[in-house]
């Protein structure tokens, strides 16, 4: 087993790393820390620094000592406007930071070709109780800082750019405001590729022969609505149920458990349905609200 002191750092243990503590050339390029272990081993640690956010590979040497060569998440970039180099930390950054020249303030081409976090794009931790208001507030921000007006003028590639980040916010926008939306997309980033809205209704209900009593239950109440005091009584309850399953979300996906996240998600999907239909109820009996 590997012992040791460390000062902000984490190891990762590959499997075990050689005797010894890390040469005084390597503690100068990273941060304070030694490793411990036993003699024999000869596998490779890898060690990451919380001072400068960086990963490093040690290899243990004979003599007790261990070699490192230091990996950064932070990309060196040049603006494609300015030709300007700077470096940029894809990781801990935000996102205007991310596609924005800190010179000139030309939008850039984004570094990461992997599915944009909706949630780190509008600086909201990942969660599926989201502050509304936030979450308003700076898509306001973005949009002023890429609305494609600013870049009429200023070339084709900029002007795409700005078209293609004001849709990417307007997307996290949607996604995280929606509540069936945010869950899909909390699915899709544990690594869940949720069935479309009506498969996983499907799913749920046959899966579940109670919601299925209780589905047929409320279709054949919904059909009988024929008055303002039922329809409102009807609309309560249903927003009611909304709000327990929302709080239900809230749990499930705070523990990590995306088995009863999805299974409620379609729940939520069928009495979502049920507000709709009562909208279009609502004009047909005549409810004045």
């Amino acid at each position: 087993m590997m012992s040791g002191s460390i000062s902000s750092a984490v190891i990762f243990r590959l499997s075990r790393v050689a005797a010894g503590r890390l040469s005084s050339r390597t503690q100068s390029i990273s941060t304070r820390y030694h490793v411990m272990a036993p003699a024999q081993s000869q596998s490779p640690a890898i060690v990451f620094s919380l001072a400068d956010k960086k990963l490093s590979l040690c290899h243990p040497n004979r003599n007790g000592s261990a070699s490192c060569r230091k990996y950064s998440a932070v990309a060196s970039l040049i603006c494609s406007a300015c030709a300007h180099t700077y470096s940029n930390d894809q990781g801990t950054s935000d996102f205007v930071s991310q596609v924005t020249c800190p010179k000139c303030g030309a939008l850039q081409k984004r570094c990461n070709k992997e599915l944009p976090d909706y949630f780190k794009i509008l600086g909201h931790i990942r969660s599926y109780r989201v502050d509304l208001q936030n979450v308003a507030n700076k898509t306001k921000q973005l949009q002023k800082t890429f609305h494609p007006d600013l870049y009429s003028q200023k070339g084709s590639e900029q002007q795409t750019l700005s078209q293609e980040y004001s849709s990417l916010v307007n997307k996290a926008l949607y996604t995280l405001l929606d509540p069936i939306a945010r869950g899909r997309y909390m699915l899709t980033l544990a690594g869940l590729s949720p069935e479309d809205p009506d498969g996983d209704l499907e799913k749920t209900m046959t899966s579940d022969p109670e919601f299925l009593e209780e589905v047929m239950e409320l279709n054949e109440r919904l059909e009988e609505i024929n008055s303002e005091p039922d329809w409102k009584e009807f609309r309560n309850q249903n927003e009611e149920t909304l709000k327990e399953i929302h709080g239900e979300l809230e749990k499930a996906f705070g523990k990590g458990d995306t088995k009863e996240a999805e299974r409620l998600l379609g729940r939520m999907k069928y009495f979502d349905t049920l507000q709709h239909k009562l909208k279009d109820l609502q004009s047909r009996i005549g409810v004045v609200e």
